[in-house]
């Protein structure tokens, strides 16, 4: 897959990271966006910048991925919000985490 055809392809309302080449070792990380391909040094740059993304624009999470936002929101970002949204299973993790 390259970066072209993910562009025309990209329906989608949520921004999204890319990475193409190896998954363990990408070439390039893109922040996907409304058609718009912004790259990033890294994926966890790339990742960044997305979550921001939705929290800025005030996106909605995707249900796919919507507990691995959820999980990057509380713990590591320490932004509240949506606490009876989060899965069990994420919010354990969580709590788990801060008392370490």
């Amino acid at each position: 897959m390259d970066l072209e055809a993910n562009q025309e392809k990209a329906i989608r309302k949520q921004p999204y990271v890319l990475a193409l080449g190896d998954m363990l070792s990408p070439t390039q990380v893109f922040l996907m966006a409304e058609r718009l391909a912004i790259e990033h040094d890294s994926t966890i740059a790339a990742i960044d910048a997305c979550f921001k993304a939705f929290y800025v624009l005030n996106i909605e999470y995707p249900p796919a991925c919507k507990n691995v936002w959820r999980f990057l929101q509380h713990a590591c970002y320490g932004v509240e919000g949506g606490e009876r949204e989060i899965n069990p299973t994420v919010r354990s993790l969580i709590t788990a985490m801060k008392k370490e």
